[in-house]
């Protein structure tokens, strides 16, 4: 029982997040390239500036319910010429990335400025109530996305992401079936988005195909013609990254984007954890030279740290201003939170900033922009926010003419960890509370156990037992964290605690937290 009320206690009074071994977390690769060869030989090519050129789709301006949200500096709407977009729930808009991601300095591929991509998830393929199957993920590509005021040329058009496989000896492709993913980076040649239940699916835009479509069309080939369902292009996916975790190890990618904190940049992936689960975020290195991940002698791609964090319900997370953004989404009807966290430390949050059902986030360095979307049907929305988290002036109407009428203000961040004044009188309240019924309860054992006390040290001398090896005054603390089986009566250490408080549940299948001291780990 002292035990369990020290290990409590240190838990309250921890103010960092915890760091886990990056070495639990690695990826396989599975290459595609023998069909995509074959399908190169059948089907035209196009590059992504073909793309952009056939862009049939105009986005509305901002809305005014868009226009107040907090440091709001510009935005679109999806067409609603197009109910797939704007209103329909078949697709929902999830990842989202631009061309300063894709390595461009100024932004521009093969002469096209301020792109910007977003990723659609088919939602038929997660709730598998529709008689039709799903059609995967698509992507749109964004003409002038992320430029100023309202561009005359800004378009868009859909692209399929497809899966190459040879059927009967033929070269041949299908749609993603029952892939939720939330994550999306353009990076050089390669689209990454991230697959729950796989790891990352990565699509090689060198093999764009121009293909037939139309209005329930099939996908692939079809009596010797190359379909797209409705969409004009198809892109294949090279590779595939499958998730190779430690035995205990849980990680779910869901949100993703590039780490410029770094050189190369990184992929940092985290996932979306439920209610009173604090999210794990990892971060892969890329290969400068290939764009792919980092792999060893072995063929692996470790991760080169891991983090565990208060937060939960994480759509979106990507580094801007020396500290990571990271967006959450508690529901339909609930305006998303904005967190802005530091590795080592808990996360702070700007409560109600967003319009509910925000998505992914990604950086834009030139202006200084954090872009969003939006998926709530009817309300969907793409926009920038300040990075240094300003209110600035904005465009007020279609003419794109600037006004010195700032947007709502919002209160200064909620910081989710306990201040030392909290702290304090946190500790104070639970020594007064427990301290008379400790008392009473030792003197009860010494009178009833007090035989068994030699019994029980002899056993523990025995046996092993977890505890946090940061805790003064505990022994062979550094041996600790290699014990993989603990006896039976010591694997529930803790059963419930608060939100913004790590949860140690050893034995139910959890990867135990690792939170290192000084000289025994790292801390950022």
């Amino acid at each position: 029982m002292l035990t369990e009320i020290v290990l409590t206690l240190s838990l309250l009074l921890s103010t960092r997040a915890a760091v886990l071994d990056e070495k639990n977390y690695s990826f396989t690769i599975s290459r595609y390239n023998p069909v995509i060869d074959q399908l190169d030989k059948i089907l035209k090519k196009v590059t992504v500036a073909d793309v952009l050129d056939s862009a049939q789709y105009q986005p509305l301006n901002y809305d005014k319910w868009m226009r107040d949200t907090p440091f709001f500096m510009k935005g679109w709407r999806w067409d609603q010429k197009d109910s797939a977009d704007e209103t329909n729930n078949d697709w929902q808009p999830q990842g989202v990335t631009t061309s300063w991601d894709a390595g461009y300095p100024s932004g521009a591929v093969q002469g096209n400025d301020n792109v910007l991509l977003v990723s659609w998830n088919d939602q038929r393929n997660k709730t598998g109530a529709s008689s039709e199957p799903g059609k995967g993920v698509r992507v749109s590509f964004v003409r002038k996305g992320t430029a100023d005021h309202i561009p005359a040329n800004r378009g868009y058009i859909h692209a399929l992401l497809v899966e190459p496989y040879m059927n009967g000896g033929d070269p041949d492709y299908r749609s993603l079936e029952n892939v939720i993913s939330g994550g999306l980076v353009w990076r050089k040649d390669y689209l990454y988005i991230t697959d729950d239940k796989i790891g990352l699916r990565v699509f090689d835009l060198r093999h764009i195909y121009k293909v037939q479509n139309g209005n329930n069309a099939p996908v692939g080939n079809s009596g010797g013609e190359y379909w797209g369902s409705q969409y004009p292009y198809v892109i294949p996916q090279a590779y595939i990254y499958t998730k190779t975790l430690s035995e205990g190890t849980n990680f779910n990618p869901h949100p993703m984007s590039l780490d410029r904190n770094f050189t190369p940049p990184c992929l940092v992936i985290g996932e979306s954890s439920s209610v009173n689960n604090n999210s794990t975020f990892v971060r892969w290195s890329l290969n400068d030279t290939t764009n792919l991940l980092a792999t060893d002698s072995k063929g692996q791609s470790g991760a080169s740290w891991a983090y565990k964090t208060n937060i939960y319900n994480a759509e979106g997370i990507t580094f801007a201003q020396d500290n990571y953004f990271i967006t959450t989404n508690d529901g339909d009807d609930i305006k998303g939170e904005l967190y802005q966290w530091r590795p080592g430390t808990w996360a702070n949050a700007y409560e109600g900033v967003f319009p509910p059902g925000v998505q992914a986030i990604s950086y834009k360095p030139a202006g200084e922009e954090l872009w969003v979307v939006g998926n709530i049907p009817g309300k969907r929305y793409v926009m920038a926010l300040n990075a240094s988290l300003r209110n600035t002036t904005f465009p007020a109407d279609d003419t794109g003419n600037g006004t010195s009428t700032p947007p709502t203000v919002i209160e200064a961040p909620v910081e989710r960890k306990m201040t030392s004044g909290a702290i304090a009188g946190a500790t104070i309240a639970v020594l007064v509370t427990v301290a008379g019924v400790l008392a009473a309860i030792l003197m009860f054992q010494r009178r009833r156990k007090r035989k068994s006390v030699a019994v029980v040290a002899e056993h523990y001398a025995e046996e092993r037992v977890y505890s946090k090896p940061e805790l003064a005054g505990v022994q062979r603390g550094d041996e600790l964290w290699s014990q993989k089986e603990l006896p039976a009566y010591r694997q529930q250490v803790m059963h419930e605690m608060p939100h913004a408080t790590e949860r140690y549940e050893l034995g139910s299948g959890r990867d135990p937290v690792r939170e290192l001291p000084t000289g025994m780990g790292k801390w950022n």
